[in-house]
């Protein structure tokens, strides 16, 4: 699994720090209420959001504080919002504008959304903890175990994502064997370093299970060399 694939894109989000922004596409209906009291309708798409709002590429924008009604296309979830900013429009000729949900919301961009806001809190904890003085050990072992993690995400995000697109989800299971074998590899450098530095001992707990474990996985890889 490629290094660039397994990380989330994801933005401090400066102009709203009270929560992680994500670049994620979510197709949205959005409507409001025209100057004339027409009611107005627009499938748009996010193209960045968070637990409090998102941006929005549209065709058409209603005014800066206008109230408009969310609804996410894939879960069939509403939620109200206002239109809090307007931007220029980008390079696919659409306007973009900033807009607010009325009660801030973990699950309404769905599950993609709540697994890159996971890698990314996680990624910012790591960084904090590379400055902080906490031993180099345990900073490494977070580290080791928060990439895994993001991959683990990663790889959840594209089974949801291959299914709503109808396409088979299934090629994601060899990515997953393949991130075992690369933990495992890791995994068992760090332990080979603890048993030099007799930091592991015959007393050390779980040693007799692990043993019984490599033995069993030694023995398969065995077979599968001798082919």
């Amino acid at each position: 699994m490629a290094e660039q694939q397994a990380k989330s894109k994801t933005t401090s989000g400066k102009d709203n720090r009270r929560s992680v922004r994500v670049i994620l596409v979510v197709p949205v209906q959005m409507a409001w209420a025209g100057a004339d009291g027409a009611q107005m309708k627009e499938l748009v798409e996010t193209e960045s959001v968070n637990r409090h709002g998102a941006v929005l590429r549209v065709k058409t924008h209603p005014p800066a504080s206008t109230q408009i009604d969310l609804t996410q296309v894939h879960t069939g979830e509403s939620r109200k919002a206002r239109v809090v900013r307007l931007r220029g429009k980008g390079e696919d000729g659409r306007s973009r504008i900033a807009v607010e949900l009325a009660v801030p919301s973990v699950s309404f961009w769905g599950v993609p959304f709540q697994l890159q806001e996971i890698s990314a809190l996680l990624r910012h904890v790591d960084e904090a903890l590379q400055s902080s003085d906490v031993d180099a050990r345990v900073v490494r072992d977070f580290s080791q175990a928060g990439e895994h993690l993001r991959r683990a995400a990663w790889a959840a995000q594209q089974w949801v994502e291959l299914q709503a697109k109808g396409r088979d989800p299934y090629a994601v299971l060899s990515q997953l064997s393949a991130e075992r074998i690369r933990r495992i590899g890791q995994l068992a450098g760090e332990l080979s370093n603890d048993l030099d530095a007799t930091e592991v001992t015959f007393e050390t707990e779980g040693l007799e299970g692990l043993f019984q474990s490599v033995q069993g996985l030694f023995n398969r890889l065995s077979r599968l060399f001798r082919k």
